[in-house]
């Protein structure tokens, strides 16, 4: 066979910005094991390391959102539902670490269920994660300009699955004893913020104590006291 000269490489680098596996550390106080999903330094996704991850060492989890998964690590006597939030607990024992139908302690939502078989297996869509930006704050700005003293249902302003950290709250007129308010869009909304007052023109108002903060399928909606009430919304979630 005939030697030939390497070709010039031109020196050529990358960095993932979009990475797909991200390096967790296991506090769980056991070996997170191989295809196990778990939630660990604020990412979810399935161990990829063959071996596990031992407790208190650093291993790979998938996060990659561009999938369906499907696995039995379910709490059996749960109803799945299509369309509903799958949500996930992360515990000291492998019996107990488990999707859930419902958020429960210390859960956390992790995708939208696309196929069920109740009491064996459960498939679902991952929500969007991003390593290196999984603890990155976002915001998400809604101008209400027009009557929300009704339901008024928001799409697309923050995704399911999110958390909703704070809300803050700027009048853009003055309004008597105006308000504004963010709640889950269903036929009983729970309150997310308690009625944020928005009177007085340019006037800013924060809502940092939050119930109901994880958003989920039933979305958000925004309402006032009156009709005339108009403002600016701002909402951090991650």
């Amino acid at each position: 066979m005939a030697m030939v000269d390497a070709k010039v490489n031109f020196n050529f680098e990358e960095v993932e910005v979009d990475k797909n596996q991200v390096l967790v550390t296991n506090n769980l106080g056991r070996t997170a094991v191989h295809k196990e999903l778990v939630y660990l330094d604020g990412y979810i996704g399935e161990v990829t390391d063959f071996d596990g991850i031992v407790n208190g060492e650093t291993g790979y989890i998938n996060i990659d959102p561009n999938r369906k998964i499907g696995t039995t690590q379910i709490n059996v006597t749960d109803t799945f539902v299509l369309g509903g939030v799958v949500h996930l607990v992360s515990h000291a024992t492998v019996a107990t670490s488990v999707l859930r139908d419902a958020a429960v302690a210390d859960s956390v939502p992790v995708g939208i269920c696309t196929k069920v078989n109740n009491g064996v297996s459960v498939e679902f869509l991952p929500f969007v994660q991003r390593a290196g930006g999984g603890q990155t704050m976002k915001f998400s700005v809604y101008h209400m300009d027009s009557d929300h003293s009704t339901l008024v249902p928001v799409t697309g302003l923050v995704p399911l699955g999110a958390k909703i950290y704070d809300v803050f709250v700027e009048a853009t007129v003055t309004s008597g004893s105006g308000t504004m308010q963010l709640r889950s869009n269903a036929g009983s909304p729970a309150d997310i913020t308690a009625a944020i007052i928005c009177a007085v023109d340019n006037v800013v108002t924060r809502q940092a104590i939050l119930t109901n903060d994880i958003v989920d399928a039933d979305g958000l909606e925004i309402i006032s006291a009156g009709t005339n009430d108009r403002g600016i919304m701002t909402i951090m979630w991650r």
